[in-house]
This record gives structure tokens, C-alpha cells and sequence, in this order.
């Protein structure tokens, strides 16, 4: 009987030793740097998702709309745009392209296959992407300015308007800036020289064609204007002719210039500079 017992106490001595100890460890947990999003384990270490993490809508069991949102939230960082990227939308396809910019929901990318650029809705991109780009700050781009809520018929032609608020309903549908010219073509020279050099041209209708609303205010040789007209020149505080204006959909004005040109293409190029001034 105590040889028995020896054994038994001798057979649980070797066993304890025998045994693996066993740790139990921490599930792992996503962690955010400014570089990119890490999965990482109780000890530091860590992979980029792109290469540990393969979501599809049957395997996360975290809402899509509530990671993404609450990294954004969380965790908003400047990066230097232009950004090289591959770029993959819901469906799986792949896209390589330079990202130029971001807008809230929305990314300005210029598709390196033939150089044409576009503004891309985030919810159409795969998960990686919309997780990295929420985690981005806003960084505006002029590509941005190419969005409208209507697309411009092919072959829109700028007609002149003779009344601000037709123009400004037009300007409103397809998200156009407003060119207000004030001239008085039937006596005053500098007037006539401007509208046969460079608004008659067609260097200038083809540049109005796809970038603008155009409204032309008729001054009478008397000076005197009535009605809405005489509103408009006493709210810019017109007085030389011609003036041009540059207006905003909703009639602000963001610029202005008083005098002639000769020269179309100069116009033009001073006309997309001052389109890229602040509204």
C-alpha cells in the first residue's frame, strides 16, 4: 500500500513538471498610427491591415459604417498630398491613381493609366481604402470644383443673359460662377473694343461655353437705368464702364475689373485665375 502511495505522489511530480504553462493572451487590438492602421499584439508587435486583414461582408462582425465612422472621428491626420495608391473599389477591382486631395466623403484622384481625373465617393471604394482615407484630414483641390450637381450638356452654349436672376438659376444648376459685364456698346468706345477683341472671339465663347454664366447689362448713353438693373450697379458700386464682375451662384460678387482688353487669351487666362480666388 505505501509502495503504491510513493508511486502515485512520485507519478504527479513528473507530471507537474512535464506540463506546458500556458498564458493565456489578450485578443489583439487595432491601433491607429499617423503612417497607417496596425493590428497590434499585447507585445507591440504588428502588421499593417493591408497585409493581415482580408474583410468581406460575411467575416467582420463590426459594422463597416461604425469602424469607419469612428476612426474619422477619432483620429483625423494631415498628409502631404499628392498620394500614389492602388486603389480598390467594392466589387474588387483595382485602380492605380494619384490622390490629389479629399473632401468629407470624397477623394480627387488623377487615374495614372491615362492622366484624366476624377472625384471618387468613399463608399464606393473597398474597406482598407475607406478606413484609411477617413482617418485623413480634408485637403482641398481643384479638381473639387469640377463637381456639379447637373453635368454640363456637351454642347452648352454661354448665351447672355440680360436679368441677373435668369443667369443665377442657370448658375445654380450647373454650379457655375456668374460674369457680369455693365457696357454701354452704342457710345462708349472702350466698351465696343472689349466686345469685338475678346468676348466676339471665339477663344472666349468656347472658354464661357464650359466655365460660365453670362450676364450683360446695357448702360444708356444718358447713364440712367431703372429697375432691377439700376439695383445692381448701385449694389457693386459700378461707375466706369465697362466693368466686369465675377459672382458666385448666389450674386456675391469675388471680383472685379473696370476697363478694355485686345487680347483674348490673355483675358481668358486672368478669367481662370481669378476663378481659382476664394468665395
Amino acid at each position: 500500500m505505501a509502495k503504491s502511495l510513493f508511486i502515485l505522489v512520485l507519478f504527479a511530480v513528473l507530471f507537474g513538471v512535464a506540463v506546458v504553462k500556458f498564458e493565456l493572451i489578450d485578443v489583439k487590438q487595432l491601433a491607429v498610427d499617423t503612417l497607417g492602421l496596425k493590428i497590434v499584439d499585447k507585445g507591440g508587435e504588428g502588421t499593417d491591415v493591408a497585409e493581415s486583414l482580408h474583410f468581406s461582408d460575411s467575416d467582420r462582425s463590426v459594422p463597416e459604417s461604425e469602424k469607419v465612422g469612428d476612426l474619422k472621428k477619432e483620429y483625423p491626420v494631415p498628409v502631404m498630398f499628392p498620394i500614389q495608391r492602388t486603389l480598390v473599389d467594392v466589387n474588387g477591382r483595382s485602380l492605380e491613381a494619384t490622390i490629389l486631395g479629399k473632401r468629407e466623403d470624397s477623394i480627387a484622384i488623377r487615374r495614372s493609366s491615362d492622366g484624366k481625373e476624377f472625384v471618387i465617393s468613399l463608399e464606393n471604394l473597398g474597406v482598407n481604402d475607406r478606413v484609411y482615407f477617413s482617418k485623413i484630414r480634408n485637403q482641398e483641390s481643384p479638381v473639387f470644383s469640377t463637381i456639379r450637381k447637373n453635368p454640363l450638356p456637351k454642347k452648352r452654349i454661354a448665351r447672355w443673359h440680360y436679368n441677373l436672376v435668369g443667369a443665377q438659376t442657370e448658375a445654380k444648376k450647373y454650379d457655375l460662377p456668374i460674369m457680369l459685364v455693365f457696357t454701354g456698346s452704342s457710345w462708349c468706345k472702350p466698351c465696343q473694343v472689349l466686345e469685338k477683341e475678346v468676348l466676339d472671339t471665339r477663344i472666349f465663347r468656347d472658354y464661357a461655353n464650359r466655365n460660365l454664366v453670362l450676364v450683360r447689362i446695357t448702360v444708356p448713353v444718358n447713364l440712367k437705368l431703372t429697375g432691377s438693373d439700376a439695383m445692381l450697379r448701385e449694389k457693386y458700386n459700378v461707375a466706369r464702364y465697362p466693368t466686369m464682375l465675377l459672382l458666385t451662384s448666389s450674386g456675391e460678387k469675388f471680383y472685379s475689373q473696370t476697363g478694355s482688353s485686345t487680347n483674348p487669351q490673355a483675358y481668358v487666362e486672368d478669367l481662370v485665375h481669378y476663378l481659382q480666388l476664394p468665395r
